[in-house]
Parts: C-alpha cells; sequence; structure tokens
C-alpha cells in the first residue's frame, strides 16, 4: 500500500461517515416532520379561524370574514363584503403550507415550510429567508384578504 492509497482510503471512508450521518439525520427530521407539522398547521389554521372571529365580534364587522374548515387540509377564508377569498392550504407530505393571496390564480401564493431547529425535536414556520411565528402568518393573510 503506498501513501496515497492509504490517505484516499481515508478520505473515501470519512465520506461514507460522513454520509451515513447526514442520512440518519435526515431520517429523525423525517419522522419529527410526520408528528410535529400536522400540529403546527393545527396552529396555523386555529389562530385564523380564531382571528376570523375576533374581528368579527369587532363593532360593524359581523359577518366580514367567513372560513370553510370542511377541508382538514385546507381553510378558505372570505371576506364577505367584497367577495375576495384567499385558501391556505397545508401539503402533509412536503410539510409545507401555501397561502394564495386574494383575487391570484391558485399556482400564485406564498409558501412557508414547516422546519426542524437543528439538534432539537421542535418545529418552526420558515419563509425560505427566516423563522416566522404562526400570528405572523395569519397577521398577513388576513391583512392582505382586508386590503389593510
Amino acid at each position: 500500500m503506498s501513501d496515497w492509497s492509504s490517505y484516499a482510503a481515508g478520505k473515501v471512508k470519512q465520506q461514507r461517515e460522513n454520509q451515513g450521518l447526514r442520512d440518519a439525520r435526515a431520517l429523525q427530521e423525517e419522522s419529527i416532520l410526520a408528528l410535529y407539522a400536522p400540529k403546527r398547521w393545527e396552529e396555523l389554521r386555529g389562530l385564523l379561524m380564531q382571528m376570523c372571529t375576533e374581528f368579527n365580534a369587532e363593532p360593524n364587522m359581523r359577518n366580514t370574514l367567513a372560513y370553510d374548515n370542511s377541508d382538514p387540509n385546507a381553510l378558505k377564508i372570505e371576506n364577505i363584503v367584497t367577495r375576495i377569498n384567499s385558501r391556505v392550504t397545508f401539503d402533509p407530505e412536503r410539510h409545507e403550507i401555501k397561502v394564495n393571496s386574494p383575487g391570484s390564480s391558485l399556482g400564485d401564493g406564498t409558501y412557508y415550510r414547516i422546519a426542524v431547529i437543528s439538534g432539537q425535536r421542535e418545529t418552526y414556520f420558515s419563509d425560505g429567508n427566516r423563522s416566522i411565528e404562526a400570528h405572523e402568518i395569519a397577521r398577513k393573510t388576513l391583512d392582505s384578504l382586508l386590503g389593510i
């Protein structure tokens, strides 16, 4: 065996070990997401429904916002006054939430990914650039629907 072959074999061994660790980490994250992503979706969905109810309780705002929660992976919210609606959907396989902006086509929208905090069993919402809280997603969604 030469110096080079020993060196190359060591590098290949290290690469394989590193890949094994990455694969194990990916499997662990996938199992965490399978367990916790639906709970995060329910958190956001419940918050949106609560905020609609609270808004409708404000003076002169009765029945302004209506929602359809018949699909467990979607929430359709309509501004009854303007007849504009938004659809918020959860993709359980991709751990992704899509918010269709009012008046946009079905392909357009804002995407939020549910991700795992590195080295932990906790999840968070991400807009692709940063962590974002459920209440911020809900506020942006309803502000857009109300045109404010």
